[in-house]
């Protein structure tokens, strides 16, 4: 029901009764279409939804006192079927963000301020070192580099206003823990060097390689990679032409890593899966992503497009997207996994 094509498939029906889930999401002009198929006397709508934005056009909705409308508002606390160890590990996840007055408490809350607050607030918890062998007494989190299984690079490529990024990204057995492993941010426009697309091929390899020497899991045989726990690449998908130059370099220099466009999915949907990592404790960052650190940091939502009924990442050159946009690339195909990983723990 999220998408207007939708409207179709009811259009011309007669309902007796629906039951419509998570019908915040939904698009406007198929819940348009709905309230005119409920054409009898005794027809009835049961539906339920986690708060959005105040001014979202359900809320308005809700909130017509000419309508036969039976309201219920719940928290999470009042669900008796819910393990309370569940609700509990579920509020450490989204406590400080839009998301814990939202899902936690029901309230339909604008998006403003941090966006990773519990980040923001104390990076330093976040902090893990990549060892041969464990300390000790480790001053942070340790991971040796046989945890890491999967090892991922994302890209987004600057614009007038941007710069070019390169995010690598490591997993743990069965998802469970995210490792931002290296970061590197780059002026799109440069006073001091000309970053064409050559340039930008030479400095994303060499990031790689980088990337390869400190943090990778790497068998060798006979001269050649038998194995190598760096598995792929995924680049701004708008930027076509700049990504197929990557792909030829990666391929020239690295054979068997894969490069491929990312799927750009919705920036809020991975967004709350970020948030959540963080809360659940399984994501972390080396000493060698300072520029994702300080995205992560300086994020906010942008107020205006709140306002206006919209939840939306500020993205006016003030705060670095780029980064951001280049480690959500490597997770955002295994959201529903690093989830569902996060809520069965």
């Amino acid at each position: 029901a999220e998408k207007i094509s939708q409207v179709a498939k009811i259009q011309g029906s007669s309902i007796k009764y629906c039951y419509g889930d998570e019908v915040a999401k939904w698009n406007r002009e198929v819940f348009q279409m709905l309230k005119s198929r409920l054409d009898k006397p005794y027809s009835c709508f049961d539906g339920s939804c986690n708060p959005e934005h105040p001014t979202h056009w359900l809320k308005e909705f809700i909130d017509d006192a000419r309508l036969d409308i039976y309201l219920q508002r719940y928290t999470i606390f009042d669900n008796p079927f819910l393990d309370p160890r569940f609700a509990e590990e579920l509020c450490k996840e989204y406590e400080g963000t839009i998301y814990y007055d939202r899902l936690i408490l029901g309230l339909w809350k604008r998006a403003e301020g941090a966006i990773y607050k519990k980040f923001a607030d104390k990076p330093e918890a976040f902090r893990c070192r990549i060892v041969d062998q464990y300390s000790q007494a480790p001053p942070c989190r340790e991971f040796r580099k046989e945890d890491i299984t999967s090892i991922e690079i994302g890209i987004d490529f600057g614009g007038n206003r941007s710069g070019h990024a390169f995010v690598a990204r490591g997993y743990t057995d069965d998802y469970r823990e995210v490792i931002a492993l290296k970061s590197k941010r780059i002026k799109a426009f440069d006073e001091t060097e000309d970053i064409d697309s050559n340039r930008l091929n030479e400095l994303f390899c060499e990031f790689t390689q980088e990337v390869l020497e400190k943090y990778a899991d790497i068998t060798i045989h006979w001269g050649q990679v038998e194995y190598c726990n760096v598995e792929s690449v995924f680049w701004d998908n708008a930027e076509t032409v700049l990504g197929n130059s990557v792909r030829n370099a990666v391929d020239k220099k690295f054979p068997w890593i894969s490069v491929r466009p990312a799927k750009k999915l919705p920036i809020n949907d991975r967004i709350r899966c970020t948030v959540k990592l963080m809360g659940a404790g399984r994501f972390f960052v080396t000493e060698d992503c300072e520029s994702l650190e300080a995205a992560f940091k300086d994020a906010v939502w942008d107020k205006e497009k709140s306002i206006k009924g919209g939840d939306a990442r500020l993205d006016d050159g003030s705060t670095d997207i780029d980064s951001l946009d280049a480690f959500e690339y490597t997770i955002e195909r295994d959201m529903k996994m690093l989830i569902q990983e996060v809520e069965d723990v």
